[in-house]
């Protein structure tokens, strides 16, 4: 048996695992670079078991820091970065290798990125109202702690280090992403993108929390 005539066999022993020990999630695919997982992005509802382990034996629990998850799911019709959406959380679909488990990553936050006008590229403080352009809205995204951060510019006794953060998130073919570019999560702050990287997995941004 060869990798081609495998892999649909894989995909329906993946289906009947999520059936039987998964879950029923919403299905969405983006057609445009705001707000992928709206009613206008759905492409259905599809059985799929998330697991921090790719044996699937559903005995292993998350831990702390890890965004990777593996995915038993009926790949017949699922694209790489599609999203899904249920009750246990929301997933996009990083990688489908042939033969491999799917991998997925988990989000635990919703972020948009837009660019500053020109001459408003100072990482410290906002951009002003106007002066943006938006290149992505409302991307479920993995937004988690990355170093430890730097001393503020001031330096002073009681200053604290500016936190840095890792955001992994799916490519969009329009939505291109720069260094200097900012980041707005749901909560209302902003962060400065200092090192975008598209990757095989979708984009990984290194970003540093944006002071007023």
């Amino acid at each position: 048996m060869d990798r081609v005539s495998a892999q649909p066999k894989l995909d329906r022993g993946y289906g009947k695992i999520a059936r039987k020990l998964g879950r029923t999630y919403g299905q969405y695919r983006a057609s445009t670079a705001f707000n992928p997982i709206s009613d206008q992005n759905k492409v259905g509802d599809l059985d799929c078991l998330f697991d921090p382990k790719s044996d699937f034996s559903v005995q292993r629990v998350a831990l702390y820091g890890k965004t990777i998850w593996f995915a038993a799911v009926d790949r017949t019709t699922v694209e790489v970065g599609d999203y899904f959406v249920g009750g246990n959380g929301t997933w996009f679909i990083a990688s489908m290798q042939d033969i491999a488990p799917t991998m997925a990553v988990k989000c635990n936050a919703v972020a948009s990125i837009y660019r500053p006008g020109s001459g408003q590229h100072d990482p410290y403080y906002p951009a002003p109202e106007g002066t943006q352009t938006d290149t992505l809205t409302g991307w479920p995204v993995s937004f988690l702690e990355g170093t430890k951060g730097e001393r503020s510019v001031l330096n002073g006794p009681l200053d604290t280090r500016v936190p840095w953060f890792d955001v992994l998130m799916p490519v969009f073919n329009t939505g291109d992403v720069r260094t200097h570019d900012r980041l707005r999560l749901d909560d209302g702050t902003e962060w400065v993108i200092s090192s975008p990287e598209l990757t095989e997995l979708g984009w990984r941004l290194t970003c540093g929390l944006v002071t007023a």
